[in-house]
């Protein structure tokens, strides 16, 4: 049984689309962006995710899949011990993360707010020629996307970072995003 509603077997499905919190989700996304009616939203075999996906419009489908991502991560948040999300919250993050990729996709923005960087430096440093790597970088398949992490830990300050690069089979880049820490105590990672 769910953890989160306490109601159906939880799988895949009952997890992004058919749990009470996913569902209020869906519901008010429904009021800002095109979400599929709920006609569409049923199991219909293990092959479901990619039927529908096939009979949504090209520009809804990247939506509706951060949607389901979004319901992903508030179960795994719920589940692993972290607070209950709203369905408010969530919504604001999920318009957060979508604004921001729609922002680095645009060719002519010239510099993002906040710590994000402009767009253009992004497709000048992730730009596969421009890397310095013995081994190049390798583009994902058409109609894939490829994510790239990185992170360092000095010991001796304990400062933290990670960086992650989404981008396309051409290089370009769709997400970019560069975390900082600093640890406030010793953590000992295991097997480095």
């Amino acid at each position: 049984m769910c953890d989160i509603c306490g109601e159906g077997s939880e799988d895949a499905f009952h997890a992004v689309v058919d749990c009470q919190h996913s569902k209020n989700l869906i519901q008010a996304a429904r009021k800002e962006w095109s979400v599929p009616d709920d006609e569409l939203l049923h199991r219909n075999g293990p092959e479901w995710f990619l039927q529908l996906l096939d009979k949504l419009p090209k520009q809804d489908r990247g939506f509706f899949i951060m949607l389901l991502w979004k319901n992903w991560n508030d179960r795994n948040a719920i589940t692993h011990g972290d607070q209950r999300h709203s369905v408010e919250g969530s919504l604001r993050a999920l318009s957060a993360l979508c604004k921001t990729l729609y922002q680095i996709r645009q060719p002519t923005q010239p510099q993002l707010k906040g710590k994000n960087v402009s767009h253009e430096y992004l497709q000048r440093r992730m730009d596969p020629s421009n890397l310095k790597s013995a081994r190049a970088w390798v583009p994902p398949e058409e109609g894939w996307l490829k994510v790239n992490v990185d992170g360092s830990f000095v010991e001796a300050t304990g400062e933290a970072s990670a960086g992650v690069v989404i981008r396309n089979a051409a290089g370009e880049v769709w997400l970019a995003t560069l975390a900082s820490m600093l640890c406030s105590r010793r953590c000992k990672i295991d097997g480095m």
